[in-house]
């Protein structure tokens, strides 16, 4: 490398000086020129970024991974050499810069991962439901139970209560893992609709409601007032609450991953609140019912279903999944 002369500026910076050694002339007899515009340099880079370095708070102890070469230098400046002192100190002392050796080694995981899926299905509004294939009714390891919460702030809601018991979510070999939940279901009126279908792009809207209107079971499906949902504007609202995970090993987490499907008769259906909203003309071969599967990217963690037409339709068997998870040593 040959030599050069470079300048420092800013108002910080301690000027009028020369550092390292200018040549003595031009001829050509200066030890230091080589001929043909080549100089020997006096003052390595190390050397100058020493005191630069530390003007940017680089930690002394750090200064060898920005200047790899300060070690050879004869001689080193520092911040005081370039810059200059303050007369007072600053406030808040600035914190030295630290820098971290790269490449760093990924994190250790905190122990092997265990993950296993809660699924329930065929929930009706009597309370039966079937989860992870036991259905509610039959080993007593699943248990339903419906009420109505008079004291809802939108009136009185239904609510069914869910757990499973007698499982081995966190894989220690016993079975006295438990998982529960609260499926809140909430009746709307003069909900306010439009539809635009035939279309392959969600472009339905939902707006307003009337909130206060019991939710009611019919032969295991879902109404509003003691009706069908449809006829004057109708919704159903389906919420989950209250989820409540115990295993024998501590740091597992139960989390909803949403809402899949729902069985309903053929009918013009919208889903969720807003604009942009999917939806969906009903219709299974031509029969008069059949299941609703909610693509990947419509997978609801709450659930408002709106008839999109002037009809009374019946709706039941709602279907959805947890994830549990946690880490084992």
């Amino acid at each position: 490398a040959w030599g050069g002369n470079y300048f420092t500026l800013g108002g910080s910076v301690l000027g009028k000086q020369i550092h390292g050694s200018y040549p003595a002339n031009l001829q050509g007899d200066d030890p230091i020129l080589l001929g043909r515009g080549r100089v020997i340099p006096t003052t390595g880079w190390d050397t100058v970024w020493n005191g630069i370095a530390q003007w940017f708070g680089i930690a002394d102890t750090d200064l060898h991974k920005v200047v790899p070469n300060r070690a050879n230098m004869a001689s080193l400046l520092t911040r005081d050499d370039l810059f200059k002192i303050l007369t007072s100190e600053p406030t808040v002392a600035p914190t030295p810069l630290v820098i971290t050796d790269l490449p760093t080694a990924p994190p250790t995981p905190p122990g092997n991962l265990v993950s296993s899926t809660v699924s329930f299905v065929n929930l009706k509004s009597n309370g039966y439901v079937q989860v992870n294939g036991i259905t509610n009714s039959d080993t007593g390891l699943v248990t339903s139970v419906r009420t109505w919460d008079p004291d809802a702030l939108d009136g009185p809601d239904m609510v069914i209560a869910i757990s499973i018991t007698g499982q081995d979510f966190d894989n220690d070999g016993n079975a006295t893992d438990s998982l529960s939940w609260k499926v809140r279901v909430q009746g709307y009126r003069n909900t306010a609709t439009y539809m635009c279908l035939p279309t392959p792009d969600p472009c339905a809207s939902v707006s307003g409601g009337d909130p206060g209107y019991k939710v009611f079971d019919q032969g295991g499906e879902f109404g509003v007032e003691n009706r069908y949902v449809g006829r004057d504007g109708e919704s159903i609202v389906f919420k989950i609450e209250d989820i409540q995970l115990n295993t024998s090993t501590p740091g597992f987490q139960a989390t909803y991953t949403g809402f899949t499907k729902i069985w309903a008769t053929t009918g013009s259906y919208i889903f969720g609140k807003g604009v942009d909203l999917w939806a969906i003309a009903h219709i299974n071969g031509g029969g008069a019912s059949g299941w609703i599967n909610f693509p990947p990217q419509y997978v609801y963690d709450e659930l408002q279903l709106t008839v999109g037409t002037n009809t009374q339709e019946r709706i039941r068997q709602l279907e959805g999944s947890f994830t549990v998870s946690g880490y084992v040593f």
